[in-house]
């Protein structure tokens, strides 16, 4: 963050953001993974939310934004996780209320046990559509070689967040949530058209959120006669015609 960007953050709080930056904000949020932690009773476990990181965080600096011993909040955001809503939205609604600063927020991501500092480049740069840089190619192939086809997209504050979804035709495949589909022994079967999907997961518009890569076809041709057959195949040909 610049200097500048630091002294408007100590006077603004969250409040002052858009809700539609909140909703970026919490979607990024939900994507992050976590680390161990230790719950209040002092026992490990594990989780993939990172809400629990956030607030855990934030119980320590300041008990007016979180206190951890409020075990009935903990408990209604476990409640938004378990209905695969949104814990983190649900959090930053709560601390928009209480006036959480957007110094202390920024000191809360940018600490070691949280470290997730580039959410905020939500608030000073616009969320860009996954942008494809290398698109899929066509493909000539015999059975049995191996197909590739590939998908990058630029880099964009959630690119280890991205999701690919590739698709023959119409449907989508199994097992093919990377920006690389192959199939190490190709059939007859798997010639068509392919596509793949790509979505930022941090926008919360659904009409900027998903990019399509172009569509490509995929040849497969059958395997061929081994070329010694096909000499004794012509030489009994021409006995047989003498």
């Amino acid at each position: 963050l610049t200097k500048m960007a630091q002294t408007n953050y100590s006077q603004r709080s969250l409040s002052d953001v858009t809700q539609e930056q909140i909703k970026q904000i919490a979607a990024y949020l939900d994507q992050m993974p976590l680390c161990e932690l230790v719950d209040q009773d002092g026992s490990d476990s594990m989780s993939d939310e990172y809400w629990r990181k956030l607030i855990k965080r934030l119980g320590k600096m300041d008990r007016k934004y979180i206190n951890l011993s409020d075990k009935s909040y903990i408990r209604s955001l476990e409640k938004e996780a378990w209905e695969l809503k949104s814990p983190s939205l649900k959090l930053l609604a709560t601390l928009q209320s209480r006036g959480l600063q957007l110094e202390v927020f920024r000191s809360c991501l940018e600490h070691k046990e949280v470290n997730c500092v580039s959410a905020l480049d939500i608030l000073t740069n616009d969320m860009q559509s996954p942008i494809i840089v290398t698109q899929p190619e066509d493909c000539d192939l015999d059975v049995g070689s191996v197909l590739k086809l590939h998908c990058k997209v630029q880099s964009t504050q959630c690119t280890s967040s991205l999701q690919y979804q590739w698709f023959k035709g119409q449907e989508p495949l199994a097992k093919s949530k990377d920006s690389t589909y192959s199939v190490q022994q190709v059939e007859l079967s798997h010639a068509g058209q392919y596509t793949c999907r790509v979505k930022n997961p941090c926008i919360v518009d659904p009409k900027r959120a998903f990019v399509f890569s172009r569509t490509v076809q995929v040849t497969v041709h059958p395997p061929r006669a081994p070329i010694f057959m096909s000499a004794i195949f012509s030489l009994h040909l021409e006995v047989s015609r003498c």
